[in-house]
């Protein structure tokens, strides 16, 4: 069955506009000149790209999909794509035989909230347009790393099963991706094949991952973290055999990670301390991006894997005489073969950026100093060895998202074992949010409504009244059932 049209995702897309404005509350107001400027783009846009940029620029894209939650089933009940559950959705992969690496992102960006997707009679999946990205390179002084053009597409997306799926991108004749897919036909074994042309040459992976231990959370219930409806669902195999043909060259084994990863973002759901957040955060003067580093840490002679996650961290320099910034990670995670995940807490570590490359704007980490307290103190430095390992973010960002060699920290001269260094958004707000405004084709113009989203005070006031005249009704309501209790008590006395 073919996906929609062009035209059906657009006016579906521009129906989801008139859905967020209809359900907009005074405990959920709406900047209705973001909504307005979104409106006229997405009436005039012609690529799949503009649309999706449309979409992650969109305020409250989350009303009426299921809240995020803590998953209590086997992590295998949500191989799927979660439609209906995520403002972004994306499977990730990466593999490093040591010599040479790639790493794989499949993102998901729905253009419709579900009740617009019930009107147009739509497959849920294919509310999703998809942007993938790829990069491969060689271990060398230098590194040699070649990416995956920036682009979105549709695709044909098939469940076979709860765990087993096929993807595969429709893309034009003139593509300089030329090929994308993407399977999964068995429990933990997962087939990628991707194919691209630059100015020079033909890149092409061909890649096959296979689990060696059953699928993981990365936190409680898959939670990292969920907030009143809010968040991330986590999940991963974290100990992947591969084997790989580079370019049609002889295929070279290896080890990987594999994981599925869905966020929700927008309006806080359920509870008044959760709506006093909703009306105070349009008061806000401009959105924040939101950056982190995400580190494995796998020491082959101890047979332990680390999984580090840094939040918000600062703004990198590359200049040599600035100080070295040191961060103490929010979530440690530690996996062998032998035992369950064990959730450490995020104080037992401490992560030193030792070296910086800037790529254009941004300025991401190659290289960090790690002391990890697990029972004993261990010192590891990780290192990007593959040259400047850029994934495009489907905001058209390019992130560092890097296979790593690791080293003992005591002694940083051969490898004990690999890892991974991804950093997030690495440039100033303004930068990130006028990536994503370019790219979506919005004109400069507008871009100012986009950085400064906030609400006008007067609805702000209003919405704040209005959340006092409920909660004085609550506390009122609450001394009235206690008076009741208490002469109930006395008369009974």
């Amino acid at each position: 069955m073919s996906p929609p049209s062009f035209e059906t995702l657009q006016q579906a897309y521009l129906d989801t506009l008139d859905y967020i404005i209809d359900h907009e509350t005074l405990l959920q107001p709406v900047n209705h000149e973001v909504v307005d400027a979104l409106r006229e783009q997405a009436k005039v846009a012609t690529t799949w790209t503009q649309l999706g940029s449309l979409a992650l620029l969109t305020p409250c894209l989350n009303l009426g999909m299921r809240p995020i939650a803590p998953l209590t089933d086997t992590p295998l009940a949500t191989t799927l794509f979660q439609p209906g559950n995520a403002t972004l959705d994306w499977y990730f992969m990466y593999s490093n035989s040591t010599d040479e690496a790639y790493t794989f992102i499949l993102f998901a960006v729905p253009l419709c909230v579900p009740d617009i997707a019930k009107k147009y009679n739509l497959n849920p999946y294919d509310t999703y347009i998809y942007s993938p990205s790829a990069g491969y390179g060689k271990r060398m002084l230098q590194g040699d790393w070649s990416t995956s053009p920036r682009f979105y597409c549709q695709a044909i997306y098939t469940p076979l099963s709860e765990s087993t799926f096929t993807w595969e991108a429709i893309l034009p004749n003139n593509a300089q991706v030329t090929g994308a897919s993407f399977e999964c036909l068995a429990l933990g074994t997962f087939h990628l094949r991707i194919a691209w042309n630059d100015k020079t040459n033909t890149h092409s992976i061909d890649s096959t991952l296979t689990s060696t231990i059953p699928p993981t959370y990365n936190g409680d219930g898959g939670c990292v973290p969920c907030i009143a409806g809010l968040g991330t669902s986590y999940w991963s195999y974290t100990n992947m055999k591969t084997k790989t043909v580079y370019n049609n060259e002889p295929p070279v084994s290896g080890s990987g990670w594999f994981d599925h990863q869905w966020l929700q973002a927008g309006k806080l759901n359920g509870n008044i301390a959760a709506s006093i957040i909703n009306v105070l955060s349009w008061w806000s003067p401009s959105p924040k991006t939101t950056r982190w580093f995400w580190i494995t840490v796998k020491d082959d002679k101890r047979g332990v894997q680390y999984m580090i996650l840094v939040s918000n961290p600062t703004l990198l320099s590359t200049n040599p005489a600035d100080p070295q910034p040191t961060f103490q990670p929010t979530i440690l995670n530690r996996y062998d073969n032998q035992h369950p995940p064990q959730y450490l807490n995020g104080t037992q570590a401490r992560v030193t950026v030792t070296r910086s490359v800037q790529l254009g704007d941004y300025v991401y980490p190659i290289r960090y100093a790690i002391q990890i307290f697990d029972g004993e103190v261990y010192n590891y430095v990780l290192q990007a060895e593959f040259g400047n390992a850029i994934i495009n973010l489907p905001n058209g960002v390019p992130n560092i998202e890097s296979p790593g060699i690791l080293y003992d920290g005591n002694n940083p001269i051969e490898p004990i074992g690999s890892g991974f260094l991804e950093a997030n958004q690495m440039g100033q707000d303004d930068v990130v949010r006028e990536t994503t405004l370019l790219q979506s084709g919005m004109p400069v113009e507008k871009w100012s409504l986009f950085a400064n989203t906030s609400v006008p005070t007067s609805t702000v006031l209003l919405s704040v009244l209005f959340l006092i005249l409920i909660i004085l009704f609550l506390v009122s309501l609450f001394y009235g059932v206690y008076k009741t209790f208490l002469k109930r008590k006395k008369l009974q006395q």
